[in-house]
């Protein structure tokens, strides 16, 4: 820690030469926000350069960076990590290079995480934060027993409980393109974002993060979390496009779905130099101040019709992985399942209420590709599409090897699942 307290004194030194940034006079001239980009690219996800084409998109759009706003942009790829400012007119081919670290970092570990939120918070002090978290994801499943490919993470039943577990990242700590390697816990991410300042979004750029397990268990660290239930493209969120929202004056969560839905709903996207589809996109908002009240519902509702028999119809649910892939637990779409599952007219008014006061917005294309099996999956019944997904226990040895971790997540005790599976 040492050599990070001294890199980040000598910026300060460094910025309180040039810019009022630091130590603002008055209220009036204190930034109005900054925002980290932090990618996680010591993975596949370098093979392609997707963390390349998104620091381009991203200084594409610098000119509509507000006067008194911040991008830092934090790249640990198979070089060594740096870490960028993005000004206002940066130039498409070289953003300001504040650091670039002369040994490795593991990216997935708190304390590297912790160190980039220090040097955005001090370096650049402003009334409001936001964060995208870039790179692979499982949400909650258990980190031990992932390997990821194409944004998602497939699970291997086979492997040991006692690996990191509801994940985000991967750094394989070699400077390569392997997705074996370290995950950060969302409980870890959790600790170390509760000892900076409120967050006004978190923004998962990475696969099937969008779930009600990851956005409870950070509802005391950002105002919203915008993410994909679903597997998203490669080629992730197109930044020269959802880069104005995401500095406008109260955050334009619908502007940026909108942009990223738009990119991929209104034409092909060349995935690489040999394809090209309409790889579709799957995204929604939680607004974190209303997930008290989504959980307090949704626990009456699961202890009055909840059994723990099987659920033979289960299949007619939406689902956020391929019905071929039974190795996999199976990610329900939230609002779906529980339509399927309350069966009073009233009961169910009152707990839609709920989940669209905590999931104000939502879009998604009639279907998304799925790399698990090289095909499209559909979103069916818009009237059920909630853009949030939720694990739903069934009896058997399946779905027993995950209670372990299911029982770990802040979720599952205040849930109403306790009832049926304890």
């Amino acid at each position: 820690m040492k050599n990070s307290s001294f890199f980040l004194l000598a910026l300060l030194f460094l910025f309180s030469a040039c810019h009022p940034w630091d130590h603002p006079a008055d209220d009036d001239t204190q930034p109005t926000r900054t925002v980290l980009v932090y990618m996680v690219a010591e993975n596949s996800l370098s093979y392609g350069n997707f963390h390349e084409q998104d620091l381009n998109e991203l200084l594409t759009a610098s000119g509509e960076i507000p006067s008194k706003c911040h991008l830092l942009v934090y790249v640990d790829d198979t070089d060594t990590p740096r870490l960028y400012l993005v000004e206002n007119g940066s130039t498409s081919s070289k953003p300001r290079l504040l650091k670039q670290w002369t040994e490795d970092m593991n990216s997935c570990a708190t304390e590297t995480l912790r160190q980039m939120m220090e040097i955005m918070t001090t370096l650049l002090p402003s009334k409001s934060y936001g964060l995208v978290f870039w790179s692979h994801g499982n949400a909650w499943l258990p980190g031990s027993r992932t390997t990821a490919n194409n944004r998602k993470a497939p699970a291997s039943l086979s492997a040991p409980r006692s690996e990191p577990q509801r994940t985000i990242g991967i750094d394989n700590g070699g400077n390569s393109f392997s997705n074996t390697g370290s995950k950060m816990e969302i409980s870890e991410l959790a600790e170390v974002l509760s000892d900076f300042p409120k967050l006004s979004f978190l923004m998962f750029d990475a696969c099937f993060m969008q779930t009600i397990e990851v956005a409870y268990e950070l509802r005391h660290v950002t105002d919203y979390v915008i993410a994909s239930p679903a597997e998203i493209p490669n080629p992730g969120a197109p930044y020269d496009r959802i880069l104005p929202c995401m500095f406008s004056a109260t955050t334009d969560v619908e502007g940026i779905i909108d942009e990223y839905y738009h990119h991929y709903a209104d034409s092909a996207i060349t995935i690489s130099n040999r394809s090209a589809a309409t790889h579709g996109a799957v995204l929604s908002v939680v607004k974190t101040s209303e997930l008290d009240a989504l959980q307090r519902v949704t626990a009456q509702m699961i202890q009055r019709y909840a059994t723990a028999d099987e659920d033979k119809n289960l299949g007619e649910v939406l689902r956020y992985f391929p019905l071929s892939m039974q190795s996999i637990p199976e990610f329900y779409d939230m609002k779906a399942y529980m339509r399927h599952l309350i069966t009073s007219d009233d009961d169910w008014a009152v707990w839609l209420e709920a989940f669209d006061h905590a999931v104000p917005y939502r879009r998604a294309t009639e279907h998304w590709y799925t790399s698990y099996t090289g095909r499209y999956m559909y979103i069916g019944s818009r009237d059920t599409y909630g853009g949030v997904s939720m694990f739903v226990p069934q009896p058997g040895d399946f779905y027993s090897m995950l209670f372990s971790q299911f029982r770990q997540t802040s979720w599952y005790p205040v849930s109403g699942w306790p009832t049926v599976f304890p």
